[in-house]
């Protein structure tokens, strides 16, 4: 059920939209969408000795309002996701996803946003392609609110300052249920005087999770650059220490615990091809399972080619490793190595209707348990949209 501040925010968010202004020479746009997916996996739970297999189909429904003006925008979003197992039928579920986010231009140098995500899931791969991890078959909830501001200080140089809060409770696993609140002041300047098209970058964040019985502080300080090595080639990269602070309630443990986080991004496109390369290291929250988050390192290869307007083929590879030692950053040892290939291809078969076909396999390598499981899955998509102006 949502919570009453995620209510009154997509009430307002509501109001917001349909509040017709006609001084504010407004552009409104309504945008509903459908998507049916079938696919076949062999290995419905990554479990490395009793695989089960089945048919998946997905039925997701969705609608986008967007409203525009020369200062202000504003979004609306909700989806949901009609999931019916074959053989399975205990795992069928009906999975929510809500949210509604809007930005207001107050002077042409300040930028004012706020947003809040309402997400119900179920899937055991839920988090597979962001995390690397496998959690159970329990539903979990997800709330997440951000405001921010942003400030060009001069033609060269911008602020930013970002609060985070997130809220995560598992039905049937309420060990591993959390929250989070995190701010994150940055600066950005420009550097053509000594390096051209080049753009130097800071960030400090600051994380608090909290988990029944573990307490996690996070702060880390990043220093980069973002940098167009040409007109269709760009590289950034950050870097910079971190200090966490672990406490355990039952054993009145305090564990301090050093490291790095940083990323490093590689992108480069041309009239028919693109590919992206990334790297990065970071705290994250961890399992389904264990209470507190990980060390993860993450490292990623996209590949696409566009054979005309309507018709691409990709290819992505990606491979995930999560680290915790037990009283350092959660309560239970976790290392675990995930490594995922998934060629894919995309079809527009009309200016509303396109097809996705694609083949997903992925090794995942519990060693903190001692198993290694495999999975092959096929999947289907057509999905139809089409924006509907004022």
């Amino acid at each position: 059920m949502l919570s009453r501040p995620l209510l009154c925010l997509l009430v307002l968010g509501g109001l917001l939209l349909t509040a017709r202004v006609p001084d504010c020479h407004g552009r409104f746009t309504a945008t509903p969408a459908v998507s049916f997916r079938e696919e076949y996996n062999d290995n419905i739970f990554m479990d490395s000795t009793n695989l089960q297999d089945d048919v998946i189909i997905t039925l997701s429904p969705g609608l986008t309002l967007v409203e525009q003006t020369e200062r202000l925008e504003a979004t609306l979003a909700g989806r949901l996701d009609l999931v019916d197992y074959a053989a399975l039928d205990r795992l069928d579920a009906v999975d929510h996803d809500y949210s509604a986010r809007t930005s207001y231009e107050v002077t042409p140098r300040c930028l004012v946003r706020a947003e809040a995500a309402y997400r119900e899931d179920s899937r055991p791969d839920r988090d597979l392609e962001t995390t690397g991890l496998i959690l159970g078959t329990t539903s979990r909830e997800r709330q997440t609110y951000t405001l921010g501001i942003d400030l060009a200080a001069t033609e060269l140089g911008t602020g930013s300052l970002t609060y985070t809060h997130n809220t995560v409770n598992f039905r049937e696993t309420a060990a591993s249920d959390y929250t989070s609140n995190s701010l994150m002041p940055a600066a950005s300047i420009r550097l053509d005087k000594y390096l051209p098209r080049t753009t130097g970058e800071t960030a400090l964040a600051a994380t608090f999770y909290d988990y029944p019985g573990i307490e996690i502080r996070n702060l880390s300080w990043t220093v980069g650059f973002s940098h167009e090595l040409s007109e269709r080639r760009r590289l950034a990269a950050a870097i910079g220490p971190r200090i966490t602070e672990t406490r355990i309630e039952n054993i009145r443990l305090t564990e301090d615990n050093s490291g790095w986080v940083g990323r490093l991004i590689y992108s480069q496109w041309s009239e028919y091809a693109e590919v992206n390369l990334s790297l990065s290291q970071d705290i994250t929250s961890g399992s389904d399972v264990i209470a507190g988050a990980t060390e993860q390192t993450a490292l990623s290869a996209d590949g696409r080619y566009h054979f005309g307007e309507d018709l691409w083929a990709g290819l992505t590879a990606a491979f995930h490793r999560n680290q915790s030692s037990a009283n350092a950053l959660s309560t239970g040892d976790i290392d675990r190595y995930t490594y995922r290939l998934r060629p894919r291809v995309s079809w527009d078969l009309s200016d509303t209707l396109s097809m996705d076909l694609s083949y997903v396999w992925v090794l995942h390598d519990n060693r903190d348990a001692g198993q290694e499981s495999h999975r092959n899955q096929v999947l289907l998509r057509l999905h139809w949209q089409k924006s509907l102006d004022d």
